[in-house]
């Protein structure tokens, strides 16, 4: 079991549940898993047996301690690898649910790994409470079992780090009850290290005791060793760290999983280091360490860094000469296309290498490249539909790149109704995040000059003001108020009475999300110039001044207000009140007798008209 997996955000990705017997789980939740990600499992890691000894609908409870240590193991690896692969956490949580009403809820192994699922799953939703109790219950009912005092001391060490001013003395406690149980726990040991570098002043020598075994230690596997090796480097330096991995990769026998790990450590290093071109170095060598292994993972994540590498140069190359002025434009070209390669054989890797039920991630990212990067649609389409005709894929990843591939087109050829009824579709799906994309590309398109004219775009960008996703909300904004001024007043002042009320409907400005929506809003009112919903939404917005707590206006309120501060609009508003200052729009008694003139001065009657810009 590998440290890795098991720390936080409140326990950092670490989940589970288990399976049921009594009753019997249904055959769709066991379906859930599919076979061929079972086999790769096993294929990867001999010590996981997903069908056999650890099958999530077959809980164990070992009598003895050290099979009951090592199956505790394997399960929250298990767990975690499923929760985080296959996103099966609702899956998982209703098996743990029958456990809980069955013989299984008796059990010490249960406890442990329900309390991981309840610390960890659904997100936002965590149940740190109800995970300690079920930790303290099994410490008690097996007084030999490490795992609840390990587990306890992750929940107070992820406190600890939470809340400043945390004492650690509980992390502390549980962590040496863990180790005092069984002093070759490993991710114990690394906890322990690890609470040691937490303490002002640090306790260096005490980590150091404590990490210098591990990484001395050939017996571990790759992961354990690459965690012991960053926590050396956080007891000393860079320089020591990295020549800590020349020393190890100077071996003999050790394998290529090893190799690769310590490698990519050292070229991560190397990058937060801002030695760009040693990092890929490093990185180049252990891409064909990883390469050589049963495991794509390591081989597509090491193509995946020097993506990002050539990137980095790239983007150091523009900011140090932005004309790219001599011979820089052909070496930017050159790092462009390199990260380009590199994006495009990760996705070839997990399309030939990778189980079906795991592929078209890649592929999704490096299409957000040549999109987002290259602004490349037509050769972006092209790879699309190719990798589409010959890659087996879940249904659902299936669908989605369908989906970017309709977006693709109708950005390179866009037609408005074809592009309003994929628009309908993607919400009527709930594909929340594919409607935000295509959202994104129809702005684009404004932008390019080809814009939205028809009733059933309006309609359409009208209706997505009562989405709950604040993202969908931002874009129809901007495109409803520009199609309205493609048509006539009565559209115009249909969209501007929908936009002032969905900007009512914000009650509070305290986050970038909420001001960063509440400013398209009020943008698209502007354009729109319609005097009845901006003296509305300009009384709104007092409203939140009014209901501050402080005397001095947010930052994220003030850029709301920034919008209807603005020279050109303030000049087509007849009697409107002098522009406030930055410094004066900051203070809550300015702005919200100016808001209040302004609203008056918006609502007397005045020649109206929409801007086009």
């Amino acid at each position: 079991m590998t440290r890795a997996l098991l720390v936080l955000p409140l326990l950092m990705l670490l989940a589970g549940p288990v399976a049921a017997q009594e009753p019997a789980p249904a055959e769709a939740d066991k379906n859930a898993i599919p076979a061929d990600f079972t086999d790769f499992i096993k294929r990867i890691n001999p010590r996981l047996d997903p069908a056999g000894e650890h099958d999530f609908f077959r809980l164990k409870n070992p009598d003895k301690a050290d099979a009951r240590h090592a199956y505790t193991d394997s399960m929250a690896r298990l767990l975690q690898i499923y929760l985080e692969r296959l996103d099966l956490g609702s899956t998982l949580s209703k098996l743990f649910d029958q456990y809980s009403r069955g013989k299984e809820a008796s059990y010490p192994t249960f406890k442990v790994l329900y309390a991981l699922l309840l610390v960890q799953y659904p997100p936002g939703q965590t149940n740190m409470q109800e995970g300690t109790k079920l930790l303290r219950e099994a410490a008690t009912m097996a007084p030999d079992y490490a795992h609840p005092w390990y587990y306890l001391g992750e929940i107070e060490s992820a406190r600890l780090r939470a809340v400043q001013g945390t004492s650690p003395k509980a992390a502390i406690e549980a962590t040496d009850k863990a180790l005092a149980l069984r002093p070759d726990f490993l991710i114990a040991r690394m906890l322990r290290a690890e609470l040691h570098l937490g303490v002002r002043p640090p306790q260096v020598a005490e980590a150091l005791a404590l990490v210098e075994p591990m990484v001395a230690d050939a017996s571990l596997g790759s992961e354990e060793i690459t965690q012991a090796l960053d926590l050396y480097g956080r007891a000393t330096s860079d320089d020591k760290l990295l020549a800590k991995c020349e020393t190890l990769l100077a071996l003999p026998g050790l394998d290529t999983d090893r190799r690769a790990a310590i490698r990519g450590l050292g070229a991560a290093t190397l990058r937060m280091a801002k030695q760009t071109d040693k990092a890929i170095q490093w990185m180049e060598a252990a891409m064909k360490d990883a390469e050589a292994g049963l495991d794509p993972q390591p081989a597509i994540r090491a193509h995946r860094f020097l993506a990002e590498c050539w990137g980095i140069k790239a983007i150091d190359l523009r900011r140090e000469d932005p004309n790219l002025t001599g011979d820089k434009n052909r070496l930017f070209d050159e790092y462009v296309e390199a990260a380009r390669r590199e994006h495009q054989t990760c996705a070839d890797l997990e399309a030939k290498r990778m189980p079906v039920s795991l592929r078209g991630g890649e592929a999704a990212a490096y299409l957000h490249f040549m999109v987002q990067g290259l602004e490349d649609y037509q050769g972006a389409l092209e790879w699309l539909d190719k990798y589409l005709k010959e890659t087996d894929l879940p249904a659902a990843r299936r669908t989605s790149l369908e989906g970017v591939a309709r977006t693709l087109r109708q950005r390179i050829n866009p037609v408005e109704d074809e592009q309003v009824k994929q628009l309908e579709d993607l919400l009527a799906r709930d594909a929340v995040d594919e409607l935000v994309n295509a959202l994104v590309g129809a702005r684009q398109n404004v932008l390019r000059g080809v814009r939205f004219k028809s009733e059933a775009a309006q309609n359409f960008f009208v209706s997505a003001l009562d989405n709950r996703d604040r993202r969908v909300v931002l874009h129809a904004a901007a495109l409803a108020a520009d199609t309205a001024l493609n048509r006539d007043a009565e559209a115009r002042a249909k969209a501007a009475l929908a936009v002032a009320d969905r900007l009512a409907r914000e009650i509070e400005c305290n986050t970038t999300e909420q001001s960063e929506l509440q400013q398209e809003l009020l943008h698209a009112l502007v354009r729109m110039d319609d005097r009845p919903a901006l003296a509305r939404a300009v009384k709104h917005l007092r409203t939140l001044v009014d209901g501050a707590t402080a005397s001095r206006i947010s930052l994220e309120l003030d850029r709301v207000a920034a919008v209807i501060a603005d020279d050109d609009f303030l000049k087509k508003v007849k009697d409107a009140p002098e522009k406030l200052s930055s410094l004066q729009r900051r203070s809550k008694d300015k702005l919200s007798p100016w808001l209040e003139a302004l609203a008056k001065a918006l609502e007397a009657p005045a020649g109206g008209g929409g801007s086009d810009g």
